[in-house]
């Protein structure tokens, strides 16, 4: 979590950053997931800081510029998972099952530090940089599709409206 003091001292600490550029984030700051409540929030916390301090930098030489990244294969999805409530299970079971679908397939962090050595070697790196074709496809299809719409896909996609196990 960020505080206004943490806020408050990455402002104070502004000059020193001079010409120097960093940033790594989450798809999930732009398209929640469902069962990662708490990583979406934080994600979506980072998302409007690196924007803030986009503005807030630049008159510092500092250029501010995010990775986001999609699935990769890293011990991420390994990592140990919230306490499953019973009355979710199929339907967080289910989720599950296609997140580790989408890690078999990923790229391994190689691709990631080639973006960031990008982002570092130039003089106006974007806001954004996205690595899989979902971390591209997905934001754009939320822009473009109707809310409704861009929901029931992600539903559809990881079968949550399938009824129980």
């Amino acid at each position: 979590m960020f505080s206004a003091g943490s806020h408050a001292s990455i402002q104070q600490a502004a000059p020193l950053l001079s010409h120097h550029k960093r940033g790594g984030h989450s798809l999930a700051g732009l398209v929640p997931l469902p069962f990662w409540g708490h990583y979406n929030a934080s994600k979506f916390a980072v998302e409007g800081l690196m924007e803030t301090l986009r503005h807030e930098l630049k008159p510092f030489g500092v250029r501010v510029a995010m990775v986001e990244p999609g699935a990769i294969k890293t011990p991420f999805y390994g990592a140990p998972q919230a306490l499953a409530m019973a009355e979710y299970s199929p339907w967080r079971e289910r989720f599950f099952a296609a997140m580790r679908g989408f890690e078999e397939k990923a790229p391994g962090p190689q691709v990631v530090a080639e973006v960031y050595a990008r982002i570092v070697n130039s003089e106006h790196p974007p806001l954004r940089n996205t690595i899989t074709t979902e971390a591209k496809l997905f934001p754009f299809l939320r822009w473009l599709l109707p809310a409704g719409s861009f929901e029931d896909g992600v539903r559809n996609g990881f079968k949550l409206d399938k009824a129980g196990a």
